[in-house]
């Protein structure tokens, strides 16, 4: 299967092909809060889980240009630092130039 750097490198590849702007986030969070997330989810579309989670912390950090979005804290903390960093509209979801 491709690395992760390919995945981030196909997706901005995919966006400039399609004509609209991308903006690469990489959300950090110690390995201890990521676990803890990882043990409550439920139903959801990720494939993490306990025994995946400390191999996914060993993933390369974002590459280069990425803005990268501390998601240790609350949720809410976290899309409010992630608005701030992209720069979005409290009530939109288009970026502000």
């Amino acid at each position: 299967p491709p690395r992760p750097a390919v995945w981030r490198a196909r997706s901005a590849r995919v966006a400039g092909s399609s004509g609209v702007p991308f903006v690469g986030c990489w959300l950090d969070a110690p390995d201890a809060a990521l676990l803890s997330l990882v043990q409550v989810r439920a139903a959801d579309a990720s494939d993490a889980t306990v025994s995946v989670a400390p191999a996914q912390a060993t993933i390369a950090p974002a590459d280069p240009g990425w803005l990268r979005i501390d998601a240790g804290g609350a949720t809410d903390a976290t899309v409010a630092q992630a608005r701030k960093t992209l720069k979005l509209n409290e009530k939109s979801r288009t970026l502000r130039r």
